[in-house]
């Protein structure tokens, strides 16, 4: 249960060096800019696949690894920036390393507006979802409840984080509210896959 479409699609070339630590060495503003778009652009297509539940290549991997590396040097030069750690998380998440996306995830909350407005609460929300994909993989349904309200509450008519809410609960025996919830999702989205194939096992129909 993951999402990347937060994520927009550019394209750019990297620049930059090597740090000690196998990151990227970013110099300046301008350096920073292109080496984030490069970032953005390359990882569309491995977060698509990853999200639509393709198996990645090496190919994909490897880039996923190559963009890691990337965002750490933009990390070193604008630790601040909380939609840097959401990057980080999104990549590790995509390629299996869930506790090392779970740190970088908390690390955008905490560095997140506490009150946030506009796109930043859409943002936010996803951080939310992907934390409810996480949990819920590791079978902690209670945490990935927790999480995926958070998103509602960021989102309330976000489809997938209604569903993923609903998903927790059917684990947890609450079927009637995830009824509810999986009506609301197809009610923001009619025919919204996830939701549709899970109200209709749920009913049994």
């Amino acid at each position: 249960m993951s999402s990347c479409k937060w994520v927009p699609i550019l394209l750019g070339v990297a620049l930059g060096c090597r740090n000690e630590g196998g990151g990227i060495m970013v110099h300046n503003t301008a350096e920073y800019d292109s080496i984030l778009r490069v970032v953005q652009e390359t990882t569309v297509e491995p977060f698509r696949a990853y999200r639509d539940g393709f198996p990645l290549s090496d190919g994909e991997k490897q880039t996923l690894y190559e963009a890691d590396r990337k965002i750490t040097g933009l990390i070193e030069f604008a630790p601040m920036k909380y939609s840097l750690h959401i990057l980080r998380g999104m990549t590790r998440n995509v390629l299996g390393e869930k506790r090392q996306a779970m740190e970088a995830f908390e690390q955008a909350l905490a560095l997140a507006p506490a009150k946030p407005e506009g796109t930043d609460r859409t943002v936010l929300s996803q951080v939310f979802t992907n934390m409810a994909s996480i949990a819920f993989d590791e079978r902690d349904f209670a945490t990935s409840e927790q999480y995926a309200l958070e998103a509602v509450k960021l989102a309330p008519d976000d489809p997938e984080a209604l569903t993923n809410l609903a998903s927790a609960q059917v684990e947890l025996k609450q079927v009637p509210r995830a009824k509810e919830n999986l009506r609301r999702a197809l009610a923001a989205s009619p025919g919204f896959p996830r939701a549709t194939a899970l109200l209709k096992l749920i009913e049994g129909t």
